[in-house]
């Protein structure tokens, strides 16, 4: 179940001062930054949006982050500033740009992820099927090439790495809680490689503290999803704000 707090923190005792993530109650478009904060170390406090006054303008709805002095706009933004913080995005300006088109196809390749709250569920699942399997088989093959299993580029982890375990932990979850365990496993089952680098990044410490945090937020099935598009359209429709 997705937390019912309006703002939490997965912050160190005795570390550096937690940014603050600015999103809705739930996965969403920044999911796949929370993964990017968590292997970079960098702690934060959740605080969900209250209004259409701080969506606007409507990019802002993407989500933000808030750091020291500076503001790092929608989950892309954040993605990058993470790999760049952390050392994620390879040696030269050629692995950043092959890393970084990695990450922005993932992006096209999620879209039924993202918004699986607001479609029924068989339906996201469906669609979602048709769009991995057209596009999983090219970074299967990536790995293979590569040469360094289980990495998709080079010969250690890059951001590239981390945010399709994101994907393929959220395929994986969006298959079970529709068609069932046995054959979400079927239809992954073609891609070994890329499973093998999804159960690499699953076992990194930060990403096991961010799945068993405070600020890990359930898949948006069943009641979880109601509350989150519940919040969403009565922000953005309603202009309501919540206490």
């Amino acid at each position: 179940m997705a937390p019912t707090q309006a703002t939490k923190s997965i912050s160190k005792k005795g570390g550096p001062e937690p940014a603050t993530l600015m999103y809705w109650p739930g996965r969403g478009l920044c999911q796949r930054a929370r993964w990017a904060l968590a292997i970079a170390d960098i702690p934060y406090v959740q605080k969900n949006f209250k209004s259409k006054k701080d969506i606007l303008p409507w990019d802002k709805c993407e989500g933000y982050l808030l750091i020291g002095n500076e503001k790092i706009d929608e989950s892309g933004g954040i993605i990058t500033y993470c790999a760049e913080k952390a050392s994620l995005f390879g040696k030269t300006a050629d692995d950043k740009q092959m890393i970084g088109l990695i990450i922005d196809q993932l992006w096209e390749a999620r879209s039924r992820i993202t918004f699986f709250p607001f479609n029924p569920p068989h339906l996201a699942a469906n669609s979602h099927e048709q769009i991995m399997t057209r596009f999983l088989p090219q970074y299967e093959e990536m790995i293979e090439e590569n040469g360094h299993t289980p990495f998709l580029y080079g010969s250690s982890l890059t951001m590239a790495d981390v945010i399709m375990a994101e994907y393929m932990e959220s395929t994986k979850e969006l298959f079970e809680c529709t068609v069932g365990e046995e054959k979400g496993a079927a239809i992954v089952e073609p891609f070994p490689n890329l499973r093998a680098l999804q159960a690499h990044v699953l076992e990194l410490p930060q990403i096991q503290a961010m799945i068993g945090g405070p600020n890990w937020w359930g898949f948006p099935i069943g009641d979880v999803g109601a509350e989150y598009v519940s919040y969403f359209r009565a922000v953005m429709f309603n202009g309501k704000i919540f206490p």
